[in-house]
């Protein structure tokens, strides 16, 4: 268990200081709607303020939206600490995403709306505009779904000590 909280505190709050350290850069140094190119048309940063979910689908209120995303975070929260069977990859997916979420709720009682800023794309093949927060949520989702289809003999195998973790992806 000892071992769980070290994960999860480790993890979530290097997502949640990383997610809030780009956002507050961008708030403090570009004006809302401001888009810089980095990549050529490819990879812009972007300002955006969204009130809605991923990818500015509307769902609510924004109050709905903070009720909503708190209950599903503490479930989480709850979930990552009952279980027991799971191994370290999925653990890490779980905080990964956990700390995503905390990290756009920090936004949502805040500003009652969250900083996007990253916009990826070429000409009318565009991504909706997102930031660091969402990025661990999809990178989490991408590990839970690796360790459930590919992975859990592979996990077992890795808790054990049998295979070198360089080899794990």
């Amino acid at each position: 268990m000892r071992r769980k909280w070290k994960i999860f505190a480790f993890i979530s709050l290097t997502v949640i200081f990383c997610d809030q350290l780009s956002k507050y850069i961008v708030s403090k140094t570009m004006y809302i709607g401001q888009s810089i190119r980095v990549i050529g048309s490819f990879f812009r940063i972007t300002y955006l303020r969204n009130p809605n979910v991923a990818f500015g689908i509307p769902v609510g209120s924004p109050l709905l939206m903070m009720v909503l995303t708190s209950i599903a975070t503490i479930l989480l929260i709850v979930y990552f600490f009952r279980i027991k069977e799971e191994g370290i990859l999925f653990n890490i997916g779980l905080v990964l995403i956990i700390g995503g979420a905390i990290g756009n709720l920090i936004d949502r009682f805040r500003m009652r709306q969250v900083i996007d800023f990253i916009e990826i794309g070429i000409k009318r093949f565009k991504w909706p505009v997102f930031n660091i927060a969402d990025s661990f949520v999809t990178i989490g989702i991408i590990v839970i779904l690796y360790v459930w289809i590919f992975g859990k003999k592979r996990e077992e195998n890795i808790d054990n000590g049998k295979t070198n973790p360089e080899n794990i992806l």
